[in-house]
């Protein structure tokens, strides 16, 4: 059971704010834990929730491109590109 005492983030409801398609509660526990000091060094993480099951999706970084012209991106070239961006 998660409580105030065990989770500092349910004192406040802090973990009712992060958004979950869960209905039956069990994304609860790791919303509480994530918004608590203890998940503090954790950043840029994707947890998914399946059941009893937790686990963290992985993304790969291309090796990119940069924009033909100038230094910054239009819209249009990256519409063009996007393959390119993506590979």
């Amino acid at each position: 059971m998660i409580d105030a005492a065990t989770w500092p983030a349910a004192a406040d409801n802090s973990a009712s704010q992060i958004t979950s398609c869960s209905t039956d509660g069990s994304a609860f526990p790791i919303s509480a834990y994530l918004v608590s000091d203890a998940a503090s060094h954790l950043t840029g993480q994707i947890v998914h929730v399946q059941g009893r099951q937790l686990s963290t999706f992985k993304i790969s970084i291309t090796d990119g491109v940069s924009p033909r012209s100038g230094d910054r991106w239009s819209p249009e070239e990256i519409r063009e590109r996007w393959g390119e961006i993506v590979r």
